[in-house]
Formats: C-alpha cells, sequence, structure tokens
C-alpha cells in the first residue's frame, strides 16, 4: 500500500507544470532579489494562488503546478508592480498558459517609477534651503501626489510617481526677512497658469525649477474646546484644515496652521465623547486674509439614522449591507471609509459628506434621500450622494438588477485571461463608486458582470491597457449596452488591438 502511494505521488509530480524565471531591474538587467511573486489561475481555472519570493540572484519557481492558464505579477518597494506581459505601463499583463509535463521559463523586467527633480530658486536665482516641494496630480482639482525638500542648495526631488502629468508647487515659507507664496512651476500662484510636468516610467524629469513669488503669509491659529471641558483630562481631537490643494490633519487642541497665503479654507474639528460612543465637533469656512485666532466650544454631533428600503431587503439580510462615507470638501472627496452601524445609526463628525452603499451582486441603488438632500446629479442613486448634515438618511433598493455577458474572440477563437471593462456612462466620473468595472475572461474566453442598475453602458477587452478611462473608452469605439431589470444582456466583443 505504501508503495503504490509513493507511485501515486511521484506519477503526480511527473505530469505537473512548472513556472519558473528571473526578475531582473529594466534599465541595468541586474538581478532583483526579495521581489514578492504571486502567481494566481485565470476565472474558472483551478482558482490555485501561490506567492515566492526570488533569491539573490533574482530567481523564483513555482513547481509541481496543475496544467493551466496562469497570470502572474511582481512587486517591490521601491520599483513599480508590474504584471507579466505587459507591452507597457498602461498595458494589462498576458496569461501564462502549461500544459501537463510543461515547463515556461520567465523573464521579468521591474521597472522602477518615475521622479522630478529642480530647485527652488530666489530672485537672483540662488537656491532656497528648507522649502517644501509637493508634486500634484494634473486634475481638477489637483491632487497631492508626494512631496519633498529642498536640501541646503535648495535642490529636491520627489520619487514614486506613477507616469502621467503632474503640477510643482512649493509651500509657502516664512524665512527671517522674507516670506514666499505657494508657487506653481513657472512662477504661477494659480493652477491655471501651472506649467504641467509629464512624468515616464524609468525616467527622471530634471530642472522642474520653481521660483516662489514674494507675498504675506498668514497664521490661524485654533482652539477647540471640549464638552465638558474638563482641564485635567481633555479628549483627544483632531482638526483638519482643506483647501483646494489639499488637507492638513493634526492632533490636539490648540493648533497653529500656516504660514499660509489668504484664501478660502475649510476647518473640521472632532472629538469622542466623554464616557459614551458619538462624537462632539465642529465645521467652519474661514476667508483667512490676516492672522486669525479662532476659538469655539465642540457640540454634540446626532446620529445618523439610516433607513433601507425595497424587496431586495425585506427578502435578504439588512445586516450585509455596508454603507461608504467619505468626506468631500475644497480638496475635493477624500479617503473612503465603511461605516460602522449599530441598530442602523452611525456616527459622522460635522461638515459635508458623500454618501453610497458598496456594490453588491443581488441589489442597486434606486433612490436616495437625506434631511435636506434629494438624488444628486441626473437622479442616479447609485453613486455617490450628497449629504451636508441632518439626522436621516433613506436608501431605496432594488433587488431586480441587470446583468452583461458574453465571449471575448480574436478572429474565430475564444480569448482566455482577457481583461473586460465596463462603464456606466450615466453617472459622471466623480460620482462613480466603482470607477470601471474590471473583469477577465474564463477558460472558455466568457466574462459576466452582475448586479447593473439599468442604464447605459459601454463595454471594451483589451491586453492594451491595465485601467481605462471614460476617453479611452470613447477613442476605442466600445460597445455600447442599454442594461434593464432583471434582463441579462449577452455581448460579445472583439478584442481590441492598437493598431
Amino acid at each position: 500500500m505504501r508503495i503504490c502511494l509513493v507511485l501515486a505521488v511521484a506519477t503526480a509530480a511527473l505530469q505537473a507544470a512548472d513556472i519558473k524565471g528571473t526578475v531582473v531591474e529594466n534599465q541595468t538587467g541586474h538581478p532583483v532579489a526579495r521581489v514578492a511573486v504571486t502567481l494566481e489561475s485565470v476565472p474558472g481555472g483551478s482558482g490555485l494562488r501561490r506567492s515566492a519570493r526570488t533569491n539573490l540572484n533574482g530567481f523564483f519557481e513555482f513547481p509541481t503546478l496543475p496544467a493551466g492558464v496562469y497570470l502572474l505579477t511582481a512587486a517591490r518597494t521601491g520599483f513599480a508592480t508590474l504584471q507579466y506581459g505587459q507591452k507597457q505601463w498602461k498595458s494589462a499583463g498576458m496569461p501564462v498558459t502549461v500544459a501537463e509535463n510543461d515547463s515556461a521559463a520567465l523573464n521579468i523586467r521591474l521597472p522602477r517609477y518615475g521622479a522630478i527633480a529642480g530647485t527652488v530658486l530666489d530672485e537672483n536665482d540662488v537656491g532656497l534651503p528648507d522649502h517644501d516641494v509637493i508634486a500634484y496630480r494634473n486634475t481638477q482639482p489637483p491632487r497631492p501626489a508626494a512631496r519633498a525638500r529642498s536640501d541646503d542648495r535648495g535642490v529636491f526631488r520627489i520619487s514614486g510617481l506613477e507616469p502621467g502629468s503632474y503640477l510643482v508647487r512649493t509651500a509657502g515659507k516664512q524665512y527671517e526677512d522674507i516670506s514666499y507664496l505657494p508657487t506653481f512651476g513657472k512662477e504661477s500662484e494659480t493652477v491655471s497658469q501651472a506649467f504641467p510636468v509629464e512624468v515616464e516610467m524609468d525616467q527622471q524629469v530634471d530642472r522642474a525649477d520653481v521660483r516662489p513669488v514674494t507675498g504675506r503669509l498668514f497664521m490661524l491659529t485654533v482652539e477647540a474646546i471640549t464638552v465638558p471641558a474638563n482641564p485635567s483630562e481633555p479628549l483627544p481631537v483632531t482638526m483638519t484644515l482643506a483647501s483646494e490643494l489639499g488637507r492638513e490633519t493634526v492632533q490636539g487642541n490648540v493648533h497653529r496652521f500656516g504660514p499660509m497665503p489668504a484664501g478660502e479654507y475649510e476647518l473640521f474639528s472632532q472629538a469622542p465623547l466623554d464616557r459614551r460612543p458619538g462624537f462632539q465637533g465642529d465645521y467652519r469656512k474661514v476667508n483667512l486674509n490676516q492672522d486669525t485666532s479662532i476659538k469655539f466650544v465642540l457640540h454634540e454631533e446626532p446620529d445618523v439614522l439610516f433607513t433601507f428600503e425595497g424587496t431586495s431587503v425585506q427578502t435578504g439580510n439588512p445586516g450585509s449591507i455596508k454603507v461608504l462615507a467619505r468626506r468631500n470638501d475644497l480638496a475635493g472627496p477624500g479617503s473612503e471609509q465603511v461605516l460602522k452601524l449599530e441598530n442602523n445609526r452611525a456616527h459622522l463628525s460635522a461638515g459635508p459628506w458623500q454618501l453610497a452603499l458598496v456594490p453588491d451582486s443581488t441589489f442597486y441603488v434606486s433612490g436616495f434621500s437625506g434631511q435636506r438632500n434629494q438624488s444628486s446629479g441626473n437622479g442616479r442613486a447609485d453613486g455617490w450622494n450628497d449629504f451636508t448634515g441632518g439626522v436621516g438618511v433613506r436608501f431605496t433598493l432594488s433587488g431586480s438588477p441587470g446583468a452583461i455577458h458574453g465571449t471575448v474572440k480574436s478572429g474565430a477563437d475564444p480569448v482566455v485571461g482577457a481583461p473586460v471593462f465596463v462603464e456606466s456612462v450615466d453617472l459622471e466620473p466623480a460620482r462613480r463608486v466603482t470607477q470601471m468595472f474590471i473583469t477577465r475572461t474564463d477558460v472558455h474566453g466568457q466574462y459576466r458582470f452582475s448586479g447593473l442598475a439599468p442604464g447605459n453602458y459601454r463595454v471594451l477587452s483589451s491586453f492594451e491597457y491595465l485601467t481605462v478611462d471614460s476617453t479611452t473608452m470613447a477613442q476605442t469605439a466600445a460597445k455600447s449596452v442599454v442594461v434593464e431589470n432583471t434582463h441579462d444582456i449577452q455581448q460579445d466583443l472583439d478584442l481590441f488591438v492598437l493598431p
């Protein structure tokens, strides 16, 4: 019996597939050690997922694999995460197919992120030391991506940047005898006149010099008093100051923000309640045009009651519904969080918010209302909805979502592991909970998207893109699909290839 078992194991090992390879630095070809390499089968395959790390010679191996189609991803700190088979940075990885007794040897070239370097210069082109410099994504509003500080010669280098368009801006700086306003590259105080910098993978953009403009800067001193006031045991306060170019969050009951230029700001203050759940807080708009001091008493924020209506709630499990929330201030939408509901109530601190539900394949959001807010935008409620305060929020759910399915082909052959993208045309990008629905075709070249709200969609399949946006969907002539309640629309696709 033992001999038979050994023979069976040996036979299985002989029939197993093997994927191995080497990871090297893209520019130099040097082996890269300690790279995390992840292998997973395409949908409909074995469901296998394994991880390994390269050795000192950059070598990795996944032995004794079942025959199938696999996707490989390589990642290490300081490098860009890469899918095997990517043609370029924006491309999707290509699947690797291995049969029984087959062996695949791969070479993965790991690129580094881009960087921006330059000098902060004064009126006489002399470097300014210890000056903070921020790289913003060139969006509306601009989003902070990374920052650095100039050295003793005024030289700065901002690293770890993904390819794309950026704006470089200095922070306000007060020296002993002069102050400099926050200034974009090419001496502009406004976003509209800022000079964009194009960053590429493995490249450093040099001479992105900035000459800050001189001017007046101001300080904003904020003191928050918690309730009940207890000087011996003050409650911890979190303050956030937001402007059109970012946020600054600090801890403490008293803080001096600045030096800052004149302009419009939003101030959020939040602290826990004394010995019970909930928040106390305050929200204010500040028009800063001089040194300003603000002293205020935080007030208790009432809990927000969430009501869910619809057939999917009556027949399903209301506790499985997850509510998303994010700040919406001058800096744009903040990071999202899942609210913790207790008896359908949640704690929200003061200020404007946006609310949505986590997408689910069994329902879609058909209605939203708050105390002072109805459905946002064009009436679609399955995106982010504005909520500026109140004690009640109502979501209406429908248990009859639609779906899209089909087969991706190249000529007459189905394509395995091909990325498929679906865009909700009716929702503007700023309101989408999921910017783009993404999946890959299974071992039969088939794909499926379920849980879709009724409306207009565009569908595309291509290895040319890792992610896509609305412009790409329009330029590639993606297929238009109208989704209706309960309908499962078949939309076969031809694999798109750039000419």
